[in-house]
């Protein structure tokens, strides 16, 4: 079993977390024992990786996109599935036998193929400026040229893409502190790096049906579908597939049926909140199609 170790200074308070730093950054399966030194006293522990979500590990009753990711506790370390058929993964335990690279794992509706990434894993870099080798790094708090000087504990991934002149793009996932969950970019041409670019990220998203949502890592959420308002009626009501945080939403609402003709068009939208709004017309003969879209936090 591949063994990995790290060693750091970190102000943390119980290996608990330490153990899960380390989980996040490497997605390391099965068991990983932590030493060290808390408040002074020496400390050790055992912890049991499990297929935990928030560490992008395979989810039941879930549904996958062709190109998502996920990992899971009977591959190798570095290994990942990779959805090649979309679908919605099954109710039960995922049971993987003898895996090897390239083999295909029916889940559910999802077909995986089983992935290795061969990328080496250079550890804690405390410069992301040295870390110009293709590999997979770890930034600290401690380290030095990151997006933001209180952005911690982070994973970094450097790509060349052009040897003859050297071009190189630097990837950066933020996994904790304020940050968690944001995607930087940034380029070196001819031996200078340009700024980080935060990238928006999805993390949850519903593409079928009617009405449909994409939620991304800052929090942004956009929401769309359409809906039917009958006829004799002067309003109906538009529920979000799923609630904003914020009640401050910008929505839109225009008619969707425009072959019938002597039908209003949306005359206002009001009463919005987080679960929706009120879309009011003048009175319809015939049911109406409303096409709507909805941007917000």
């Amino acid at each position: 079993m591949p063994i990995e170790s790290y060693v750091f200074q970190r102000g943390l308070s119980n290996l608990t977390d330490f153990a899960d730093i380390i989980a996040k950054s490497c997605h390391l399966t099965g068991n990983i024992k932590v030493d060290g030194t808390i408040n002074g006293t020496a400390s050790s522990a055992d912890f049991i990786l499990n297929n935990n979500a928030s560490l992008g590990y395979r989810q039941q009753n879930k549904l996958y996109s062709v190109n998502d990711i996920t990992y899971h506790n009977l591959l190798p370390t570095g290994w990942y599935l990779e959805c090649t058929t979309a679908g919605t993964s099954s109710s039960s335990e995922l049971t993987i036998s003898n895996p090897a690279i390239g083999d295909t794992v029916t889940d559910g509706t999802v077909v995986w193929t089983i992935i290795k990434n061969d990328w080496p894993n250079y550890g804690i870099t405390l410069d992301c400026n040295a870390a110009d080798k293709d590999g997979v790094y770890v930034v600290t708090d401690n380290a030095e040229n990151k997006p933001f000087s209180d952005l911690i504990y982070s994973k970094l991934i450097t790509i060349t893409y052009n040897t003859t002149t050297p071009r190189i793009i630097q990837i950066l996932y933020a996994f904790a502190g304020k940050y968690a969950g944001n995607i930087y970019i940034r380029g070196n041409y001819g031996g200078k790096w340009g700024p980080w670019q935060q990238q928006e990220v999805i993390v949850e998203k519903s593409l079928e049906g009617i009405n449909q949502y994409i939620k991304y890592a800052s929090g942004l959420i956009v929401q769309w579908g359409l809906v039917i308002a009958k006829a004799n009626t002067t309003s109906t009501q538009i529920n979000y597939p799923i609630a904003f945080i914020s009640s401050a939403v910008t929505a839109l609402a225009e008619r969707a049926n425009t072959s019938i003709i002597n039908d209003s068009a949306v005359a206002c939208l009001s009463d919005y909140n987080k679960n929706g709004f009120t879309a009011y017309y003048t009175l319809v003969a015939n049911d109406l199609s409303l096409r709507w879209i909805a941007i917000g936090y």
